[in-house]
């Protein structure tokens, strides 16, 4: 088991990897979004992308527009967030400029 640990910074539209797609089999056992601005709203979003093998793109949104408080924390497990780590990139999007989370992958 390990972990993946990140802290991101608002930046209105503009999307960060979280984790990248892996030719080995890798599982997200968990994931936790916690808000630790001081006071904003943190809305986020977060989707994977798969490596374009065509002339077309596919983005699927696990989740979009939420909304977590101040000092509130999101965990997601498995069953959530569970995709195919070999072919899709995980991405997170905060919607506000001013904001901040830290992010907990747990990965086996």
């Amino acid at each position: 088991m390990g972990y993946i640990n990140k802290n991101i910074k608002g930046n209105q539209g503009s999307s960060q990897i979280l984790y990248e797609a892996a030719n080995s089999n890798t599982t997200i056992e968990s994931l936790s979004i916690a808000n630790i601005h001081n006071y904003n709203t943190a809305k986020v979003n977060l989707f994977i992308f798969r490596r374009p093998t065509t002339s077309t793109t596919e983005k699927f949104y696990i989740i979009k527009n939420l909304s977590i408080l101040v000092g509130t924390t999101v965990i997601l497990d498995a069953s959530d967030v569970g995709y195919n780590t070999k072919e899709h990139t995980l991405y997170i999007e905060l919607k506000e400029k001013i904001s901040e989370v830290d992010i907990k992958l747990t990965i086996t």
